[in-house]
């Protein structure tokens, strides 16, 4: 079954493939926050090592 015989019609072919290009856009942008929010984790666990060996010197 090719794609044209899937949708009924160019529009219904546009919309799907839009959602699909949206969700996919979602999960990037997730995967992103999710990286991000790593980093800063990463960033405040040295900080904060950072300074309690600064309150004992």
């Amino acid at each position: 079954m090719s794609n044209s015989q899937l949708f009924k019609n160019e529009t219904e072919r546009a919309h799907c493939m839009k959602k699909i290009l949206n969700d996919q856009l979602k999960i990037k942008l997730e995967n992103e926050k999710v990286i991000q929010i790593k980093d800063l984790k990463r960033i405040l666990k040295t900080h904060n090592r950072r300074l309690r060996e600064d309150a004992n010197v």
